[in-house]
């Protein structure tokens, strides 16, 4: 996934995103996983109803993987995901033997 939006970046605009769903064929429930990816985020969530809203399931992927606190009203979520990846966009590393950045 992260290869196709990097290969699809140079020809998109920043709001390109991809959004879909795929069986887990080696999930003993037989799962559903549901996907959004973007040039910068990339997340997936196993095991919620293709009916539930993806913004609902940001809303609680940006509670649990965020850096400041928020919360969500009980109920919000019926099902909720029993999964959840995140991938975010890295720094490149700097080559061997370029200087080291300084630290603040």
């Amino acid at each position: 996934m992260a290869d196709a939006i990097a290969t699809a970046q140079p020809v998109t605009t920043k709001e390109f995103e991809v959004e879909g769903s795929g069986e887990l064929s080696h999930c003993a429930e037989g799962c559903t996983a549901r996907f959004r990816a973007h040039s910068d985020l990339i997340r997936v969530y196993c095991g919620t109803a293709l009916e539930t809203p993806t913004t609902k399931l940001d809303d609680y992927a940006d509670m649990m993987f965020g850096t400041s606190l928020s919360a969500m009203p009980t109920g919000t979520l019926s099902d909720m995901p029993c999964a959840m990846l995140e991938v975010t966009t890295l720094g490149l590393r700097p080559a061997a033997g370029d200087p080291q950045p300084a630290m603040a």
